[in-house]
């Protein structure tokens, strides 16, 4: 799933969280999603037709990019709740961070339901699915 959400000004620079923060926010809102606020995970929203749900986990890149998916990793999983919904770490495009998906299982992703969202430079959104 590729979507370009080049065209929303942004308030933040990429890498940093903010950018990522509102590339993710528009991405659901374009899918019809609804956003549902809630204090476990940065961001969660539900489709109104499908009931479709996600939890997502955002984070920038800063010089510590193994503590920062780390990080994400943790706090995705302390939120893990429900069996039906998507869980996600959403994160820079970049390679250092696709380098430590490779440090995750595939089967821990898949009987977890994570999934990694991966925005590039240009607001361009990849999901890559358990």
């Amino acid at each position: 799933m590729n979507t370009d959400t080049s065209q929303y000004e942004r308030t933040g620079t990429y890498p940093d969280e903010c950018f990522i923060q509102e590339i993710v926010d528009n991405h659901f809102k374009d899918s019809g999603f609804h956003r549902i606020e809630t204090t476990c995970v940065d961001y969660v929203c539900e489709h109104p037709d499908t009931g479709d749900r996600w939890h997502v986990e955002v984070h920038g890149a800063s010089a510590a990019i193994g503590l920062d998916f780390r990080l994400g990793i943790g706090q995705l999983i302390r939120g893990i709740s429900h069996r039906n919904t998507k869980y996600a770490l959403a994160f820079p495009d970049m390679p250092q961070f696709r380098n430590q998906i490779k440090n995750i299982e595939p089967w821990v992703c898949k009987v977890l339901n994570i999934h990694w969202i991966l925005v590039s430079q240009e607001g361009m959104i990849t999901v890559l699915e358990p």
